[in-house]
């Protein structure tokens, strides 16, 4: 049987710093986050990044890459940043009415709640571009807020975690499309 094919979006990078708090980089967080993702995926699934080191890769070449390797899914990781500096939790984004983005999302949702301080702040719907033009069951998740002390999102157990609790929740949604 196939292996299932998942698109792993590390976002920004290069010249798009992403979200910023004090020495601390979005883009920088989020690599480090996905790479510890397909080291908790493969070998059971095959995984292709956007990008695999510090480099600016524009959306349209990001949503191109999922919709012509014809992946499974399309996985883009970030960190949120709020200007009062006390928004706490994890978000999911999915396209507005993604029926398969939002079972995704649900499947995720039950591990990424203990990720970081603070509540679950829920799956969202927003047109973001790459959840807009991405052909396949495509989510944007918020591992947390860069910008609160008590998230340690640069602390190398944390970018584990996070990449653990996602991994459970893309092989939950796997394991419930094979019921299907």
């Amino acid at each position: 049987m196939k292996k299932p094919l998942i698109v792993i979006d590390p976002g920004h990078g290069g010249r798009d710093s992403g979200a910023l708090y004090g020495q601390l980089r979005e883009k920088n967080i989020v690599l480090p986050i996905s790479l510890f993702l397909a080291g908790f995926l493969q070998p059971d699934y095959n995984c292709v990044f956007t990008r695999t080191s510090d480099i600016y890769i524009p959306l349209k070449d990001r949503v191109f890459m999922a919709n012509s390797y014809n992946a499974s899914i399309f996985i883009s990781i970030h960190t949120n940043a709020s200007k009062s500096h006390k928004a706490r939790g994890e978000e999911l984004w999915i396209y507005p009415g993604s029926r398969k983005g939002m079972k995704l999302a649900k499947a995720i949702a039950t591990y990424i709640d203990d990720i970081v301080p603070g509540r679950f702040r829920g799956i969202k719907e927003n047109t973001f571009y790459v959840l807009r033009y991405t052909k396949v069951p495509a989510l944007l998740i918020e591992v947390g807020f860069l910008d609160t002390p008590e998230t340690p999102l640069a602390d190398t157990g944390t970018q584990l975690k996070a990449a653990f609790q996602i991994s459970k929740g893309i092989r939950k949604y796997f394991a419930g499309r094979k019921k299907c």
